[in-house]
């Protein structure tokens, strides 16, 4: 490697010591790319992300990703879900991708008695398709209550042991034992979190299932995919841009507009956007940008 020299006094050393660091708050089509750039540029991720925007980022994974076939530039971004109310039937549809990070209610530890079922279109024959399911968890609600007391009475409580443990611990034995009576239709709730590529096989699977269910859980994925996330700070940021707005009322109409913004132009929630970005071309082949390009001007 070559050192400074008299004839070359701007070359400097590198830094020799490794910088490693966790990012956060970055939009996941948005950290793909910049994940991307290490393979063509020199920079650090910090400066990359500092550069990029989110119409940029659009404009890259279109060409690489969708044109060039680079796929695995999606395996970079990332995106949790959370996916409630479908039957045992449809997660076990759901879950089964070979590169799939999730977890689901468990039978096993919780009382599934209210967790309700899921009906199909099944014309005349639905009051005997109700009628078995609320046997079956009939039957199921009998079996927890009388595994749960012949459990006591064969496993005497530890004197070391709290009254709410030692409940908590039969009953989860006691579910483990009645949950074979719970039929796939049952209700149960999951979350998973998916790299693009996997969103884009698992959609693309659920869509040609032969149950209307799972194929209309395949089109709520694909939906929130391309709508903006549920913000877990939102009602606090609210609450935030409203005391902004108290002070300086421009100021907090600024905030509000980033607060509200669908993409990295700052568009209005109910702007729509031409744009692809890559969940929407993964899964929808649509996307949710504000259509505007960073000159202004619009696709």
């Amino acid at each position: 490697m070559s050192e400074p020299t008299a004839k070359n006094p701007d070359l400097k050393p590198a830094a020799s010591e490794t910088d490693v660091y966790a990012i956060h708050g970055a939009d996941p089509e948005v950290l793909a790319y910049a994940m991307a750039k290490y393979s063509r540029s020199a920079l650090s991720m910090k400066e990359s992300l500092a550069e990029i925007s989110s119409q940029r980022a659009e404009q890259f994974l279109n060409t690489f990703y969708f044109q060039y076939g680079h796929r695995s530039i999606a395996d970079l971004a990332h995106i949790p879900f959370a996916i409630e109310r479908l039957s045992l039937l449809a997660a076990i549809e759901l879950v089964d991708e070979q590169r799939w990070d999730g977890q689901e209610r468990s039978t096993r530890y919780q009382d599934f008695r209210r967790s309700g079922w899921y009906t199909p279109e099944l014309g005349e024959k639905t009051a005997e398709y109700t009628a078995a399911a609320e046997s079956l968890f009939l039957s199921y609600q009998r079996l927890s209550a009388d595994m749960l007391e012949a459990l006591k009475r064969a496993i005497p409580q530890p004197a070391e042991m709290k009254d709410d443990a030692y409940t908590r611990t039969l009953k989860a034995r006691a579910f483990d034992v009645a949950r074979y009576l719970l039929p796939l239709a049952t209700n149960t709730s999951l979350g998973q979190i998916v790299n693009a590529r996997t969103l884009e096989t698992q959609v693309s699977r659920l869509l040609t299932s032969e149950f209307a269910e799972i194929r209309e859980i395949a089109e709520k994925l694909r939906k929130a995919a391309t709508e903006p996330a549920w913000n877990v700070h939102r009602a606090d940021a609210e609450v935030l841009c409203e005391e902004i707005g108290s002070v300086d009322g421009g100021c907090g109409k600024r905030a509000s507009a980033i607060l509200n913004a669908r993409c990295g132009h700052g568009a209005d929630a109910g702007e729509v956007c031409d744009t692809e970005s890559l969940y929407g071309g993964v899964a929808a082949g649509a996307g949710t940008c504000c259509g505007r390009t960073d000159e202004g001007g619009s696709d």
